[in-house]
């Protein structure tokens, strides 16, 4: 991995701060942390890929609708989001408390890797759904 120049990460922040999103969640089986981008032109997220990895797929619209596929960009919970995004934290503006509750959330992982979600309860588990209903507070009240 590779650290981004000042230029690198100010457009990548600035495209993500209009055009992406950083979910902060509990799954099922796991508690997750992600920055995503989707768009119809593959470019820019090619752009994301070479630079900092992580995955790109592209979703196809329904059947019937009018719409053209999306490609859609992921850097999930792990080493390369702990690397890149506090590099992406000095320009981001809209998403900035997001990708802050994330990086919470990965260090709280990183500390204590395995937790038991079955049992739903503990110091650890309360600690992490604090974040994530903190970073559902931000969306609800922001949408970012």
């Amino acid at each position: 991995m590779d650290f981004l120049t000042e230029t690198e990460a100010a457009y990548i922040a600035g495209f993500i701060d209009g055009e992406g999103t950083f979910n902060v969640l509990r799954t099922a089986q796991r508690f997750l942390v992600e920055m995503s981008v989707g768009q119809i032109d593959r470019r820019p997220l090619d752009f994301l890929m070479e630079k900092m990895g992580g995955t790109l797929c592209q979703v196809q619209p329904r059947p019937g609708t009018n719409k053209r596929p999306l490609w859609v960009y992921k850097l999930a919970s792990g080493r390369r989001f702990d690397f890149y995004v506090p590099q992406l934290l000095p320009f981001l503006v809209l998403k900035r408390r997001k990708a802050e509750l994330g990086l919470e959330l990965r260090a709280r992982i990183r500390a204590k890797p395995r937790i038991r979600l079955k049992a739903r309860c503990g110091e650890e588990w309360d600690a992490r759904m604090a974040i994530v209903q903190r970073a559902a507070a931000e969306q609800a009240m922001w949408g970012a």
